[in-house]
């Protein structure tokens, strides 16, 4: 949803950007924030007006542990944030699995330090839905994955779940997408 010219050329999300659907049931706004810890206030414009978050994180091997380093980390401040402003249901999206070989292993470590975490800010299990894909191969997306190394150990498809939400979130649904990078 990067709309600007530099936005696509640094690669970052810098703005909020505001999209809209609609359901047969529902109007959704997505609103695209920042992840990058130069716009933080950005992206505390954005969880203000969100109802539900996806929280996007990258799963490739020094990527995740950078982004969810107590000191530097991005990850911990924006649940935290998230957290503080009331929202409650978030889609945690593990991204890049690709990069890691669709390792079972590593959405199981990355969920299992995540989860503890969301825990600690008092986010309710139920209220979390995990969903690993890679964007760039479309896995898992729209569709369910195609590729056997993710398609032999998770079903759900981030889409089918996103409706999900938006049921279970009412009429009007405000979306916040932070991340690093998404679709």
């Amino acid at each position: 949803m990067d709309e600007s010219a530099e936005e696509r050329e640094r690669g970052i999300t810098m703005t909020v950007a505001v999209a809209y659907f609609n359901s047969k049931r529902h109007h959704v706004v997505l609103l695209d924030s920042p992840g990058h810890k130069d716009f933080v206030p950005n992206m505390i414009a954005g969880a203000t007006q969100a109802d539900a978050a996806i929280l996007v994180i990258d799963a490739s091997v020094g990527a995740f542990e950078a982004g969810f380093d107590n000191l530097k980390g991005q990850t911990r401040e924006h649940a935290r944030v998230l957290r503080g402003f009331g929202v409650e249901q978030v889609i945690v999206a593990i991204n890049k699995m690709d990069i890691v070989g669709y390792s079972k292993e590593r959405f199981d470590l990355i969920k299992q330090h995540v989860g503890s975490f969301l825990q600690s800010c008092r986010f309710k299990d139920s209220s979390l839905t995990w969903i690993p894909l890679s964007a760039m191969e479309n896995q898992n997306l729209v569709a369910a994955p195609s590729d056997n190394r993710l398609s032999s150990w998770y079903a759900p498809v981030f889409l089918s779940e996103l409706a999900f939400l938006v049921q279970i979130a009412g009429n009007l649904l405000s979306m916040l997408e932070i991340g690093h990078e998404m679709v």
